[in-house]
């Protein structure tokens, strides 16, 4: 990595107020040395680096390392050329930027893991044993240098990369027990000392996250392995049912997704169960029912994108073990690769954990097979235009 020495002699430079002129009168050397180093054409006689770190009253080591803002931009530069190389396959130009990213680890760590391991993932690169040798090298690099909360999104992705014949050490090793996390740990400490409007807020948190997993989560598994639609109604409905009672609801069965209870901390939820619990209707041909839970969604989805709101605002529910809890919640536009850009509902809770609600996604899930067989029912066509009617987009090219 190149030196960033003439970037920290401009800024201690700057913090004292000298001319370059003044700091080459104080250093014995002219101003066009001065204007050479901080332009970063040569660099001072290592002889005169202690004169100068005791000048500035810093240390040679700092003066020797690059600034915040050359490391982002190098960090940046180099994630993205990791992510290129991996979805062009490129395995090559891959290595070769993962090694140089590992052999300045030490200095320089703040790249996009999340994304770049990611794309591993979405290429299947995982499969290619060169690859994976160098990924294993750069994981022990971060996860000895990165920050605490980098290091669990690398230990994440590795539990999906890693191989048969490495798993089992790679866990061992790595995993994090569930009650060592930051909210856990917060939460005991309140809890010991009795602070209990502190304790409260995170308490709730945990109860949100446990439905929400326990629900949403579980449910998802079906369409990763075999499709059974007995199986996958039944754990719908349950899930859907467990929901409005959390919920303090009995909605009708018209209203089973919605709760009819309005806007609330599981929508995200609801709709996922929802759209699950359609196509197991459909695909064991009870389509009425499967219509009625589509158009539920659909109203859903619609109460939701209407809301008017350009600023930050705050979404509940109406369970009684979670009163006064809430998200944050905020519209944004996410570019997609369409080339256009459409409105989401993102919901941020406490503790990095965010949920969003994209009407694309349901509009992609109605082009579904499960579905293929009501698709030109009168019922299908209008629920579809309903939802195309909630996906507000625009060119990406806009602002």
């Amino acid at each position: 990595m190149k030196l960033d020495l003439g970037y920290h002699i401009k800024n201690n430079r700057r913090i004292m107020e000298l001319t370059q002129e003044e700091l080459a009168a104080e250093l014995g050397v002219s101003p066009q040395a001065i204007s050479r180093w901080e332009n970063g054409t040569t660099y001072p006689d290592l002889e005169l680096l202690p004169t100068i770190a005791a000048f500035f009253g810093v240390s040679v080591d700092s003066m020797l390392s690059c600034s915040s803002e050359a490391k982002e931009k190098v960090c940046t530069e180099r994630s993205e050329r990791f992510v290129k190389a991996a979805n062009e396959s490129d395995i090559t130009a891959l290595i070769s930027v993962i090694r140089e990213i590992r052999r300045d680890m030490r200095e320089c760590h703040e790249y996009n893991f999340f994304e770049m391991y990611n794309s591993i993932w979405n290429n299947k690169l995982y499969e290619n044993k060169d690859v994976m040798a160098e990924i294993r090298l750069l994981t022990d690099a971060a996860l000895t240098h990165c920050s605490r909360y980098e290091q669990y999104n690398i230990i994440h992705h590795m539990a999906e990369l890693e191989d048969d014949e490495h798993i089992d050490g790679f866990i061992r090793e790595n995993a994090v027990r569930e009650d060592l996390t930051e909210a856990k740990l917060r939460l005991y400490r309140y809890r010991r000392r009795g602070d209990w409007e502190k304790h409260e807020p995170i308490r709730k948190f945990h109860l949100w996250y446990t439905i929400d997993n326990l629900t949403s989560a579980r449910a998802n598994w079906t369409r990763l392995g075999k499709f059974e639609p007995e199986y996958t109604k039944w754990h719908c409905k349950l899930n859907l049912d467990y929901i409005n009672a959390v919920c303090d609801l009995s909605p009708s069965y018209e209203n089973i997704v919605s709760g009819f209870g309005g806007v609330d901390l599981f929508c995200e939820c609801r709709v996922t169960i929802g759209m699950q619990y359609a196509e197991a209707l459909a695909k064991l041909g009870e389509y009425e029912n499967a219509l009625t839970v589509l158009e539920d969604i659909a109203s859903l989805v619609e109460r939701i994108m209407a809301i008017d709101n350009k600023e930050e605002f705050l979404i509940g529910t109406t369970s009684p073990a979670l009163e006064g809890f809430t998200a944050k919640a905020r519209f944004y536009c996410l570019e997609q690769n369409d080339g256009f850009k459409h409105r989401e509902l993102c919901l941020n809770f406490e503790y990095d954990w965010n949920t969003w609600i994209l009407p694309r996604w349901y509009i992609e899930d109605l082009d579904g097979k499960w579905f293929h067989s009501i698709r030109d029912d009168e019922r299908f066509v209008k629920i579809s235009k309903r939802l195309e009617a909630c996906d507000l987009k625009q060119p990406a090219c806009c602002e």
